[in-house]
């Protein structure tokens, strides 16, 4: 059996939880240093430099750290007839027989989608921290009677492999 542990990236609910974090951010600072105004009147006084490393510092690095736990952990086991996927106390278990196809990079960078024989999506992944995992539990998961495809796809001038893997 063999155990991969990343955080997966939650998309949409990062782009929400950043605006919301932003506009609360503002929001104090306007009212603590008087409106735009007085927040135009201390980054003066302090100076570009300091002004920036202060943002960076008491602004951006909250953010960095509140976004680790926006993004959820996940432990995806694979073993000799299922695996299983484990996202804080949920837990699912997908038998090999299930699994129709799956695609890796298919319009996101490290992402990894897995289909049933019907075609209905059974699991989606989006790799933040470890894009190799995702290619190992692909090439795991293919041992069991899949064919494999690459297409060549280009993302703003840079080229990408996405790979499908079908039952054969």
């Amino acid at each position: 059996m063999k155990t991969y542990n990343f955080r997966q990236n939650p998309g949409a609910k990062t782009i929400i939880f950043a605006i919301v974090y932003f506009v609360v951010v503002f929001s104090i600072c306007y009212f603590v240093f008087g409106g735009i105004d007085g927040m135009a009147d201390r980054v003066n006084n302090l100076g570009a430099k300091a002004a920036g490393l202060l943002v960076g510092i008491l602004i951006l690095g909250p953010f960095v750290i509140l976004l680790t736990f926006v993004s959820p952990k996940l432990k995806v086991e694979v073993s000799q007839d299922f695996h299983s996927i484990k996202t804080g106390k949920k837990q699912q278990n997908i038998s090999f027989s299930e699994i129709g196809s799956m695609i890796v990079n298919d319009k996101k960078l490290n992402t990894l989608k897995i289909f049933d024989r019907n075609g209905n999506l059974i699991s989606n992944f989006s790799s933040q921290n470890d894009p190799d995992a995702l290619l190992e539990i692909a090439a795991n998961i293919s041992k069991f009677g899949f064919s494999k495809e690459n297409t060549v796809l280009q993302f703003f001038g840079n080229e990408f492999d996405r790979i499908t893997y079908t039952r054969a």
